[in-house]
């Protein structure tokens, strides 16, 4: 092992550990080979062997909590919230820790020390997949040492409104969180991925405001990017932008179609990964200058297409709130592709939505996803899903 064995989180992985963001990697597996696969994420990843002890980062050579759960699970969702809600152990015990059953596995990791990006390249090594290198880091790579070169004049201004959300001065439900699946098999390639899910996410969150406002949607940005040799030890290293139509909602709306809507989205997007404003939001995030959200807002996460192997069958990357909640709380999608099989977890805080309102907020994005025409008008498609969450 190399490196430091303590050291201090930056602002933004502070809010992670006091917030109880968690990204989880759950894997069906063949074969007998479960205890195999527990082994290697022990073995392999950095928050299986650090904790916070409340000022530091520690390393420590101890073996990861491990534990066996029930064998009962018709689906990795179900697992993922099962242990999310029940095997979220004290990042002053262990940053991470492993859960199975005869035929799952999970991958549980305090955000501060994993991503979505980083659970992809745990699940191609799983599957026997080439990898970057390891260099066998007792502790991870900050982001703001990875990117120290790239930040160094990424100074600014950056946008950070999304189309608001209304949200409630109470919890409605006893939860942390509230999550919602979409699920389908894809028999043709999906395209334009991240813009279906902007439109779903902002014109969801209109039609549950009951008006059309600004349409703008918070965007995750994978930063290895802008790295030349991303490793093992670049576990948590994302980054954020705020997509905006920039529309003139007086003047546009009425004759504005869902693919213009969706071209004004991709355009600002594009713009923004090539002007450093994901760099930027960096600087912001990690110096604890980036502005608190006034409004309960909207966010989208595309992780992509991902791919089984190996004595791996099935695969669902999630992130899951395991604190708090705090409001004025928020709205997130978060799309796969696994195989042939499109996913799409809908994450609503308690502030947001009941159990039920959240059931209807999946049925619009799932409306968006399948039934939105490229010359519909966003006006009619306003009048659709309004219907939808609100009859």
């Amino acid at each position: 092992m190399i490196g430091p064995s303590t050291m201090l989180p930056n602002a933004f992985e502070k809010l992670q550990l006091s917030v109880g963001c968690y990204v989880q990697l759950a894997v069906k597996v063949k074969n007998n080979k479960v205890s195999e696969i527990v082994n290697e994420i022990s073995k392999k990843c950095i928050g299986c062997r650090t904790l916070f002890d409340g000022k530091n980062y520690v390393y420590t050579d101890q073996p990861c909590p491990t534990y066996q759960i029930p064998d009962k699970f018709p689906h990795l969702e179900e697992a993922n919230k099962f242990v999310a809600k029940n095997y979220t152990i004290p990042e002053s015990t262990r940053l991470a820790s492993i859960c199975y059953n005869k035929d799952t596995v999970i991958f549980n990791c305090n955000h501060s020390s994993s991503d979505g990006g980083y659970m992809k390249m745990l699940l191609d090594h799983l599957c026997g997949r080439e990898t970057p290198k390891d260099p066998q880091a007792k502790i991870h790579t900050s982001i703001i040492d990875a990117l120290s070169d790239q930040l160094a004049n990424a100074n600014g201004k950056i946008s950070t409104m999304t189309t608001p959300i209304r949200n409630y001065r109470k919890k409605q439900e006893k939860e942390y969180a509230i999550y919602t699946l979409i699920e389908f098999p894809i028999k043709e390639k999906m395209s334009k991925v991240t813009e279906k899910m902007m439109l779903a996410a902002t014109l969801s969150a209109s039609a549950y405001n009951k008006m059309l406002t600004s349409i703008a949607s918070q965007l995750a940005v994978d930063a290895r990017r802008y790295m030349k040799n991303p490793d093992w030890s670049h576990c948590n290293i994302d980054s954020l932008i705020v997509a905006d139509a920039h529309t003139n909602i007086a003047t546009k709306y009425a004759k504005l179609t869902i693919d213009e809507l969706g071209a004004l989205l991709r355009k600002d997007m594009q713009e923004k990964l090539k002007n450093g404003e994901a760099l930027r939001s960096i600087n912001h995030l990690y110096k604890g200058t980036y502005p608190p959200a006034m409004t309960g807002s909207v966010s989208v996460t595309n992780i992509g297409k991902m791919t089984t192997g190996g004595d791996i069958t099935d695969a669902q990357i999630a992130t899951s709130i395991c604190k708090g909640p705090y409001p004025p709380g928020g709205m997130s999608i978060s799309s796969t592709l696994v195989n042939d099989i499109f996913r799409a977890r809908i994450y609503t805080s308690p502030y947001i939505t009941s159990f039920k309102e959240a059931e209807k907020f999946k049925n619009a994005v799932n409306y968006c996803i399948k039934e939105l025409k490229p010359d519909m008008t966003v006006k009619e498609a306003f009048t659709n899903l309004t219907k939808i969450i609100h009859q």
